[in-house]
């Protein structure tokens, strides 16, 4: 089941309205006061590095299975938030698991497993986790007073096995909670299908963002923290996702970018099952670009390559670039 993680982000900024310290906080630490009271907060840290980055999942209860999964970098000194969608039918070996999807990776190794995983294997520092259940999305979208947004054709899909009913019509319309959950969970009529629920996805947060900017206040911030709230888990400080929410927000339209891991889809030869292959070069420079580096090496285990599926192993070693899309790109 899709659990649309990045609506992590809509907590982030509804908890940094309720707390009353919260501008006052980001202030004291990116001008570098040394008096600054933020709790279990590495003020050392924030001063030596100006990129962040954070892994969002969205948890399934009943499987165990992060249908999404973002890595999503606050980059302070260029002004910009990066926001990298990795497609749930990833190819990638970790742990002792027998199942080669990324989405599975939760279910092995846990939240912190999964950013020692991607951390290890991308050669990149992430400052935490955060994850949260499909309860909370729609709780946050209906406290917010729904998101607009423009359906590009009818959706309609059940599968009773799910509890999921789809039935939304085209055209522009004002999203409740509910009708979200169908719109970024929809993907069996796309041609590309899951890839192109990540670009209907790219879409939603656009949107999304745009909307908190015009509604979020201090009334109905609180309905929102408290909506979503009892469904978070995260091992990141409030004072560390506050002062990253607000410098998120304070950032212009145009430099939030949203991009899916470069690579291409492909049947695997051995098992059948159908698998996204990432590119290798295309993800290093994607990385490099936008996240913080680390001496770690990239992919150097081979984690995401099966070196004896010939198709894999082209795409893997193709020289795929980067599609990039920012907020005017998709209104």
């Amino acid at each position: 089941m899709i659990k649309f993680a990045i609506k992590i982000l809509l907590l982030i900024v509804a908890v940094s309205l309720v707390l009353g310290s919260a501008g006052s906080l980001l202030t004291d630490v990116f001008n570098n006061d040394e008096n600054s009271d933020a709790e279990n907060l590495d003020i050392n840290t924030l001063k030596s590095r100006d990129v962040f980055s954070l892994l969002v999942v969205g948890r399934d209860k009943v499987s165990s299975l992060t249908d999404v999964i973002m890595l999503v970098s606050f980059d302070r000194s260029n002004g910009r938030v990066c926001v990298l969608q990795v497609p749930r039918d990833t190819y990638a070996e970790y742990g002792n698991s027998s199942y080669y999807k990324i989405n599975g990776a939760y279910k092995t190794l846990g939240a912190e497993g999964m950013c020692d995983f991607f951390e290890d294997s991308f050669g990149i520092k992430l400052d935490g986790y955060v994850s949260l259940d499909l309860e909370g999305f729609r709780n946050a979208v209906d406290a917010v007073g729904g998101v607009e947004i423009t359906v590009e054709k009818d959706l309609k899909y059940n599968d009773p096995s799910q509890g999921l009913y789809i039935n939304l019509k085209k055209g522009r319309q004002t999203l409740n909670g509910k009708q979200a959950e169908m719109l970024v969970r929809y993907r069996s009529g796309y041609a590309r299908g899951d890839l192109d629920r990540l670009d209907t996805q790219k879409r939603f947060l656009a949107a999304l963002f745009l909307g908190m900017k015009e509604k979020i206040n201090l009334v109905n911030a609180y309905s929102v923290a408290n909506g979503v709230i009892p469904y978070l888990e995260t091992n990141v400080s409030v004072p560390l996702l506050v002062s990253l929410a607000i410098s998120g927000m304070s950032i212009d339209e145009e430099n939030i970018c949203f991009v899916t891991l470069p690579g291409e889809d492909a049947v695997s030869s051995i098992s059948g099952g159908s698998f996204y292959v990432m590119s290798a070069s295309g993800t290093k420079a994607l990385l490099d670009e936008y996240f913080f580096v680390t001496d770690k090496g990239f992919d150097k285990n081979g984690r995401f390559l099966h070196a004896k599926i010939k198709k894999f192993k082209e795409i893997y070693n193709a020289d795929k670039e980067k599609t990039v899309f920012y907020i005017n790109d998709l209104k």
